[in-house]
């Protein structure tokens, strides 16, 4: 993992990055403080990018894929940010030789490998559970729960469809990709599910989990973060585009649009973290989302236990009458919780977030530099006094980018 924030402002753009980078898992997880996360897209032009959660893609080093796509900016540069997105997004599905066909193919079968053990994992927790209750199963029985298992999983992905307007691989691409390599799929879920029963309909219903997968569905351990931030030759003001890279299949680049900006006269200022960014957050918000979202789930709790107190301890209604008014103070209790959190997350914004965006509109490119230091610093410094893996650490590289100096190391790791 990592830490990593750009900071907008109509003058420029901070990108700052720690130097963490982890390699292995488990016991056998190690360390490193060395790597590089942010890189100049060309060398005389106002872009930069940084990558977070991977430092390869397809078994190919980021530093070494940035380089090749640097050598095909023109020399005249792009007239705006898109012109450069372009450049980036387009290099992979020319045919590179970084990535040849049998590379594509070997990563195409880990993301079905990843799926298909991701569900296979939900089943046998479910199976477990059930043998809790009731010991022991027939294969009837567990052939049907599988087979339900399966079905809800289908369903919460049906539920999803909305990303696919962000993912770059469509359900109908999706469902080519699977008709072609299918006999290769086909044997991923013999071996995966091995001994597990499973019907005709079942079966099915797990090509069509996996078609959605490839579409919108995210390997959180193999994709990567892309943050593309600075000037087109004749933009006034930077702008910023990231994306989640999630494979390179049969040719086609598999990638979601992430959260982007575009300074002008409508947005003076941007903060934006990237992969660990709850103490950004605790800074803009000033509260702890892990605490905003307790708080929350704390709410939802107390609404279905508050109605079931009340209406318990009333005599003169029927079983009817207690469940209609049971339903009617949730109801209720849902309305005035969800005006809270509307209450809050204004005051956050006007007490917070607001004041500390307008002293970001205004502030001179060196203490941007700082700000974005300081606030990858935070977290390292969380991590490092934690009980948990110091996966954020320094030293934190951090450059500007601005229309007049172009990109410009502030700080930078040497060899």
């Amino acid at each position: 993992m990592t830490a990593e924030i750009a900071i907008l402002n109509k003058e420029a753009v901070a990108l700052a990055a720690d130097s963490a980078v982890t390699a292995g898992e488990g016991e056998g997880m190690k360390i490193f403080t060395t790597g590089n996360k942010i890189f100049e897209l060309s060398p005389k032009m106002p872009v930069g990018v940084m990558v977070y959660n991977n430092a390869q893609f397809i078994g190919v080093p980021w530093e070494t894929i940035i380089c090749e796509i640097r050598k095909q900016v023109p020399a005249d540069g792009f007239k705006s940010l898109d012109g450069y997105i372009r450049l980036f997004l387009s290099y992979f599905e020319k045919g590179s030789y970084l990535f040849p066909e049998k590379k594509q193919r070997t990563y195409f079968m880990e993301h079905i490998y990843y799926c298909c053990w991701r569900t296979k994992d939900i089943i046998v927790e479910r199976v477990d559970k059930e043998l809790e209750k009731r010991k022991p199963l027939s294969e009837r029985s567990i052939k049907i729960l599988v087979s339900n298992v399966i079905r809800d999983e289908l369903n919460d992905w049906r539920s999803l469809e909305e990303y696919e307007r962000s993912s770059s691989i469509k359900l109908n691409m999706g469902g080519e990709l699977i008709k072609y390599y299918r006999s290769s799929i086909q044997q991923i879920i013999d071996t995966v599910f091995q001994k597990i029963p499973m019907s005709k309909d079942t079966r099915k219903n797990m090509f069509e989990i996996i078609k959605r997968f490839v579409s919108y569905g995210t390997d959180e351990i193999q994709n990567t973060g892309i943050v593309i931030a600075g000037f087109g030759e004749e933009e006034a003001f930077p702008s910023l585009r990231s994306f989640i890279f999630d494979g390179l299949f049969n040719g086609k680049l598999k990638y979601s649009k992430g959260p982007r900006s575009v300074i002008g006269e409508n947005i003076a200022a941007s903060i934006f973290p990237f992969a660990q960014g709850e103490m950004v957050a605790r800074f803009m918000e000033g509260v702890d989302p892990d605490y905003r979202q307790a708080e929350r789930d704390f709410m939802s709790e107390l609404s279905e236990k508050f109605a079931g107190a009340i209406v318990k301890n009333l005599k003169k209604y029927s079983s009817r009458e207690k469940e209609n008014l049971s339903a009617q103070i949730k109801d209720e209790c849902k309305r005035i919780f969800n005006n809270y959190d509307k209450g809050m997350d204004r005051e956050i914004e006007e007490h917070f977030t607001t004041p500390i965006t307008g002293v970001v509109a205004v502030l001179p490119k060196t203490e941007m530099a700082k700000l974005a230091e300081a606030l990858v610093n935070l977290t390292s410094i969380k991590r490092k006094f934690s009980s948990v893996s110091e996966t954020v650490a320094e030293p934190i590289d951090v450059a500007v980018i601005s229309k007049s100096d172009g990109f410009v190391w502030i700080k930078k790791k040497s060899y």
